[in-house]
């Protein structure tokens, strides 16, 4: 995941990131092969695993246009994996080990992904006002 939006972001001509940030392009999608695109789609689709799309979706469009198995990164949550997406970097870097995580500067467990605790309570983006 991490690689291929590192192909994705070099294609789109970013610069170099800090290099303790910089994963590697995808091997089978090196930012080259983007550069001239006018457009890049990117479609997610959370839990879809590469052993299912060649059984049960053997044939469908998705199928055939598959280039090569990626792999998630770890812990394999959508959560997680989101935000890798979002950011272009690990969850090493990032920090969203999952759906709901303690923040101790907080204190509360919060629902990453909706930057709020996780039993209600004002949005994260509004603390400190």
């Amino acid at each position: 995941v991490v690689n291929l939006m590192r192909s994705i972001e070099r294609g789109l001509g970013a610069r170099q990131c800090d290099a303790a940030l910089a994963y590697p392009e995808l091997r089978v999608l090196p930012a080259q092969a983007l550069a001239e695109a006018r457009n890049i789609v990117l479609l997610v689709i959370d839990g879809l695993g590469y052993d299912y799309l060649n059984g049960a979706g053997a044939g469908s469009a998705l199928q055939r246009h598959l280039r090569a198995r990626l792999t998630s990164v770890f812990p394999s949550t959508t959560a997680t994996a989101i935000t890798s997406l979002l950011t272009g970097v690990g969850p090493q870097q990032h920090a969203f080990t999952g759906w709901h995580v303690w923040l101790r500067e907080l204190g509360c467990v919060a629902a990453t992904l909706r930057f709020r605790a996780r039993h209600g309570g004002e949005p994260f983006s509004k603390a400190g006002n």
